[in-house]
């Protein structure tokens, strides 16, 4: 497994070559029609690990191996054309428990964001 940034972690397209056997990926979505069936406004919190083994997973696992990702954009809900223009916030936590927020690709001085581009295959 590895986080890929499309479709697990949203935003951290740097993470290949974090690789391992075993992946937690959880997802918190909110999803407003602005078209009914065509297009949608989606607000997206995503938080992902990867260890080495699953006997790591359960063993092993820390807040400091976790990464999160915030924020949203326009999903195209038109099941032949299933795609999301997304705006990611990356975020850690370091060693003292505290939000390291990490720069983006837009706005580096301000914001920070990350542009995403991601399928959305799934239509729950």
């Amino acid at each position: 497994f590895y986080i890929d940034g499309m479709f697990y972690g949203r935003g951290w397209t740097r993470l290949y070559n974090v690789l391992g056997l075993a992946m937690w990926e959880n997802w918190l979505e909110l999803r407003t029609p602005l078209v009914p069936g065509i297009l949608a406004w989606d607000f997206f919190l995503d938080a992902v690990a990867i260890k080495e083994t699953p006997e790591a997973m359960f063993t092993e696992l820390r807040l400091q191996d976790m990464y999160f990702s915030m924020g949203g954009g326009l999903r195209i809900t038109i099941p032949q054309f299933p795609f999301r223009f997304s705006l990611a916030k990356r975020f850690e936590f370091d060693e003292a428990g505290q939000i390291s927020w990490k720069k983006g690709g837009i706005f580096p001085d301000s914001l920070g964001m990350d542009f995403v581009l991601s399928f959305a295959i799934s239509t729950y």
